[in-house]
């Protein structure tokens, strides 16, 4: 199957409290998805989470200095981390 250069997207139905997407794989990496305040939903690199900080909203601090306000309580951001470390971590056994 030849490439288009685009990623190639398939969810994962999780563990998520209200059925929200919990992991997103793209090209075999695995990330989390999250929902911006504007209900944009976004993916992005667990390994690349900085800082989490509940402000009252969720506050996700990346390595490059970024801020993404999100809708998920900061327990469901620590839970799908954790998820997502475990589930890449599973794939090196």
């Amino acid at each position: 199957m030849q490439s288009s250069g685009a990623p190639s997207f398939a969810f994962r139905e999780g563990w998520g409290i209200r059925g929200a997407i919990d992991f997103v794989l793209i090209d075999g990496a695995t990330m989390i998805a999250v929902t911006r305040l504007n209900g944009k939903q976004v993916v992005i690199n667990a390994e690349l989470i900085k800082l989490l900080e509940s402000t009252p909203d969720t506050m996700i601090t990346l390595l490059n200095g970024e801020r993404i306000l999100v809708k998920e309580p900061l327990d469901d951001v620590v839970k799908r981390a954790i998820d997502y470390g475990r589930n890449i971590r599973a794939f090196a056994t």
